[in-house]
């Protein structure tokens, strides 16, 4: 039978590659029936400063951190709830990229679970003009307390997956295991049928130059870090930071006509 565990973390910035760390985590283990086993939250010492850009979201300042737990301490509580768990999360790629690196730096082991992402599943079920969790928090409205916190926005995914799920039954899937198998994210199937350039930036965290063509077929060149690719509608986009707009942008992949060697 099925169980899962819903994640949300906050972090010091966007980029594991750049030695961004966790600074906040919130786990919630579930059972078959989607009821809560478990719960489990806590700062994180990350022992680097927070950008102010992260500030600004969470409301996390480094003297909080001071005397919250290393990741290490934390370890084997995570392990306990995530094995042989599906993880669930909203952008699930990002937040299990970071606890992957937490694991690496505290030389343990990371069990590489099955995922699903709410925003993948929502992109599939309903038409919405964003896809993220505040957006879609406000199309079901669902009651959220301390936004951008990570056991709020943990609840938060966990009553989305539910009203995802409710709809999907109603429209498309005959069970839960029907519809989790719909959008299961395998992680060794994970970049598989990615373009190597866009594998070898997403497994390495690293930046890539582009030539890439908007909807006005005006092309430019950017350089962008890659967070996460998805399939909507059959075709490939990816989720990057890019650099000269210094936010979150989305990049369908077949309007990139180039990708330029890191020359450093």
């Amino acid at each position: 039978m099925m169980q899962f565990c819903f994640i949300d973390t906050e972090t010091t910035g966007l980029f594991t590659s750049y030695g961004d760390r966790i600074c906040e985590i919130g786990l919630l283990a579930v059972d078959e029936t989607l009821e809560i086993i478990e719960s489990f939250e806590s700062l994180v010492n990350p022992l680097r400063e927070i950008s102010a850009a992260a500030f600004e979201v969470n409301q996390i300042g480094d003297a909080e951190l001071l005397s919250a737990p290393l990741f290490p301490q934390l370890a084997d509580k995570v392990l306990e709830l995530i094995d042989r768990r599906i993880l669930v999360g909203h952008n699930v790629l990002f937040d299990n990229g970071f606890l992957k690196n937490e694991f690496r730096l505290a030389g343990i082991e990371y069990p590489d679970p099955r995922m699903l992402d709410t925003r993948d599943i929502a992109r599939g079920l309903i038409s919405s003009p964003s896809y993220g969790l505040s957006s879609l928090v406000g199309q079901f409205e669902i009651e959220v307390e301390n936004r951008h916190r990570a056991m709020s926005d943990c609840l938060a995914t966990y009553q989305l997956f539910k009203h995802l799920l409710a709809l999907g039954l109603e429209k498309n899937y005959s069970s839960l295991e029907q519809m989790a198998g719909r959008y299961m994210i395998e992680p060794e199937k994970l970049f598989e049928s990615l373009p190597d350039w866009l594998q070898e930036a997403l497994e390495k965290g690293i930046e890539i130059e582009i030539e890439y063509m908007n909807r006005g077929n005006v092309t430019s060149r950017r350089k962008i870090l890659p967070l996460s690719a998805f399939d909507s509608h059959g075709k490939l986009y990816i989720e990057a930071f890019c650099q000269s707009r210094k936010s979150k942008r989305t990049f369908l992949v077949e309007r990139i006509k180039n990708v330029y060697p890191d020359r450093k």
